[in-house]
């Protein structure tokens, strides 16, 4: 939900108010596109909502451990700010998010997406307000074209040097590695496949 609370023409600073779910942060991308996404909004003073640090891994790994019950609670907790309400089953979590986020504009971020069903009992389309966005990575572009997801983009695999560089960066705090680490880490980074964040 965005609200402006000031008059436009006003003098004044104007106060928004924005409600932000980046959700289901898995380890390998926690120190990448939603971890950023979640220190950069909340540095700009935009309200965020992350999920439970218990919840280690994306919606694969949470939805097989714990069920989608519990991701919808999660989704429901945090977004309407309600902590203290239980869910019967997951027919009742599509209800509630439905009739609970129509009227919001709302950011989710559902990481690691693998069956069809944790798209249908946590984001349709015609739940959320208008202007709301509903970000999904998966490994299976088949899934966002089951849900109807329109706009799809493929990440592309880092290049040797970006690879290494990234690495760097996470390992010593640096753009090139430490002296006497030039070998391994070059290793470490093709044993991860250009993913250094997956080690």
């Amino acid at each position: 939900m965005i609200t402006n609370e000031e008059d436009p023409s006003s003098t004044c600073s104007q106060t928004w108010v924005y409600d932000v779910f980046p959700s289901f942060r898995g380890e390998d991308t926690r120190e990448g596109f939603t971890g950023n996404l979640y220190n950069t909004l909340h540095q700009r003073g935009v309200r965020t909502f992350i999920d439970d640090e218990k919840l280690k891994r994306g919606v694969r790994e949470t939805s097989t451990k714990q069920g989608l019950l519990q991701l919808q609670k999660t989704l429901l907790g945090d977004t309407l700010g309600d902590k203290d309400f239980s869910l019967r089953d997951v027919k009742e979590g599509m209800e509630r998010i439905q009739h609970g986020l129509l009227q919001k504009k709302v950011l989710i971020v559902l990481d690691d997406v693998d069956q069809l069903e944790q798209l249908q009992m946590l984001v349709e389309k015609d739940w959320f307000g208008t202007g709301s966005t509903i970000i999904v990575t998966t490994r299976d572009k088949h899934l966002l074209t089951a849900h109807d997801i329109d706009i799809k983009y493929e990440m592309k695999v880092l290049d040797d040097h970006e690879a290494l560089e990234l690495f760097c960066w996470s390992a010593f705090k640096n753009e090139i590695p430490d002296e006497g680490f030039e070998e391994i880490s070059a290793r470490a980074v093709q044993y991860s496949s250009n993913l250094p964040y997956w080690l």
